[in-house]
């Protein structure tokens, strides 16, 4: 379970720098589903001792270089936007109950 929606928020962040592109047939929700299993795989590889231990950004970073080249945009995509891309895991929006669901918990807790 999560606080932060962070489908909702890749999918934005994807559908702000893919349709600059006039890529409108990539499904960014796929895009982003893939990208969590891409995720998934590389630390998958790490518990297994195929890799050896890297950083999150580092396994976003990879994760999202093969879907750019698997969804046709790699060339397309300027540096400073496949960035913001890649570290919008950074800046993920909260579901909308969930600063208030917080609070509560604190007021019950202390």
């Amino acid at each position: 379970m999560t606080v932060a929606d962070w489908r909702g928020s890749m999918i934005q962040t994807l559908n702000q720098h893919i349709s600059q592109l006039n890529q409108t047939t990539i499904d960014t929700a796929q895009f982003a589903d893939d990208w969590a299993a891409a995720y998934a795989d590389g630390i998958e590889r790490i518990h297994n001792g195929i890799t050896s231990f890297t950083t999150v950004d580092a396994l976003n970073e990879a994760a999202l270089q093969l879907l750019l080249k698997k969804y046709g945009i790699a060339e397309k995509i300027t540096p400073k936007a496949r960035e913001e891309i890649s570290f919008a895991w950074h800046k993920l929006e909260p579901w909308p109950d969930a600063v208030s669901g917080i609070e509560l918990l604190k007021k019950i807790i202390w």
